[in-house]
């Protein structure tokens, strides 16, 4: 597997790292850092100039013992090691941009694994690297059948919404379950978003690995419809709305979303969309 490191976030940590070092009574360690830094400047080709600064901040990234901490985490998951072709390790542009991702090509497979520079020295840096390693050894592993679509067949958008997040939360709890680690905050998403479902589930989750169809369905089991309230999203365009249609165009409506009920209710103006389109044609809505 190859490791390959955006040029920016190695820059960011090693001065990072250097600033700890030079309050700590290392100024002369980073004073020569320094030096060596300000002699690449003098190179007039812009592209060699910065091909140098990441040689040279890649060298101390090395020497700093900083690589090791993303490298020692990884050797826990073998199984990314020998089926990815490739791990990218950029930098975050914020915090909903952290994570780790699968690419999959016919010819390979490669992993993108984003964070911010200060996270990378927090205390709960190594625990989040592997839960998103262990993200990643799932989708490899041949015996969890990832799937990358979940289907609920002509399903209005908030559901299926609904169905993407509460097999996330089932997920992470067998991910954390498995790491030994969060257990108070899966236990916490577990009963806030899904609360028909006794404890004995969750400790089933916590202490085994279900393949992924195994929580596709879990997640379906406990899909309800919730009737509209003042300023919930509608359920077709998932805008917020204080206005729900008092008679929505039920037949044109369902021959898009066979899985909409009069009971979820609409939008005025998604009712005014649908009433608007030809039967013989597909409504248009800003989804």
């Amino acid at each position: 597997m190859n490791l390959t490191y955006d040029a920016d976030l190695i820059e960011s940590l090693v001065f990072l790292e250097t600033r700890r070092l030079a309050g700590n009574g290392q100024g002369l360690l980073v004073a020569r850092y320094d030096r060596h830094r300000s002699r690449l400047y003098a190179i007039a080709d812009e592209e060699e100039r910065n091909n140098a600064h990441f040689e040279l901040n890649l060298k101390w990234f090395r020497e700093l013992g900083l690589e090791d901490r993303l490298l020692a985490p990884l050797r826990e998951f073998p199984l990314i090691r020998e089926r990815a072709a490739t791990l990218l390790i950029r930098k975050a542009t914020g915090h909903k941009d952290e994570g780790a991702e699968l690419f999959v090509r016919p010819d390979a497979r490669n992993v993108a694994l984003a964070f911010r520079s200060e996270q990378f020295f927090a205390p709960a840096f190594p625990a989040f690297l592997r839960h998103e390693f262990c993200h990643i050894s799932d989708l490899l592993d041949d015996a969890f059948a990832y799937e990358p679509d979940i289907h609920l067949p002509d399903a209005p958008p908030a559901e299926l919404d609904l169905l993407r997040e509460r097999y996330r939360i089932l997920w992470d709890i067998t991910i954390d379950g498995r790491l030994r680690q969060h257990r108070d905050l899966r236990w916490a998403e577990f009963q806030r978003a899904l609360p028909s479902l006794p404890a004995t589930v969750f400790e089933r989750l916590w202490q085994t690995r279900p393949a992924h169809a195994e929580l596709v369905a879990l997640a379906k089991s406990v899909l309800t419809r919730r009737a509209p309230t003042p300023g919930a999203p509608c359920p077709l365009c998932q805008f917020p709305t204080f206005v729900w249609a008092s008679s929505p165009p039920v037949t044109a409506i369902q021959a898009q979303y066979p899985r909409w009920r009069p009971a979820d209710g609409c939008c005025a103006r998604c009712a005014e969309l649908f009433a608007s389109q030809p039967m013989e044609l597909p409504a248009t809505l800003y989804l």
